[in-house]
């Protein structure tokens, strides 16, 4: 069994490695997009909040309402920062897998050249051997044309 079959298990498992690696990107990445996207909708309903009650109080709120209002905006202020942690946690873990993918692809990529380079020096042994049995043959025939 030549080196470059030899390899080739192990470049089949590099190759494994590589795509679940990509899964787990495309994941993280999904989570990401799903955190912004829920960041994004707690901001645009502060801001709505925000301004309903910005019009209400220009015509008159009683004091018990107002202080519902803003103790309500209060606890939405402190569900965007949980929010904007959450984003930052999701952010943290794409680069991480990110970086996970770019290592399982250059070890591939780094695998997938030590198989070529085998296979072609493995062709060039090939192919000088093939051409010393032609040459022993041509020179076998021209000695017993000789004879």
């Amino acid at each position: 069994m030549t080196k470059s079959q030899r390899l080739k298990p192990i470049v089949r498992l590099s190759v494994s490695k590589e795509r679940d690696a990509a899964v787990v990107l495309a994941q993280a990445q999904k989570v990401l997009e799903g955190q912004e996207q829920r960041l994004n909708e707690l901001l645009r309903y502060l801001d709505e909040y925000q301004r309903l009650l910005a019009r209400e109080s220009t015509g008159g709120v009683d004091v018990k309402r107002l202080h519902g209002y803003r103790g309500f905006i209060v606890r939405l202020n402190q569900t965007i920062s949980y929010q904007r942690q959450q984003v930052e946690q999701a952010r943290c873990e794409v680069e991480q897998s990110r970086e996970a993918w770019r290592t399982a692809r250059t070890r591939s990529q780094a695998l997938d050249k030590a198989v070529a380079k085998h296979h072609r020096a493995e062709q060039q042994v090939h192919e000088r051997h093939e051409q010393r049995e032609a040459d022993d043959r041509a020179s076998r025939s021209v000695t017993d044309d000789e004879d």
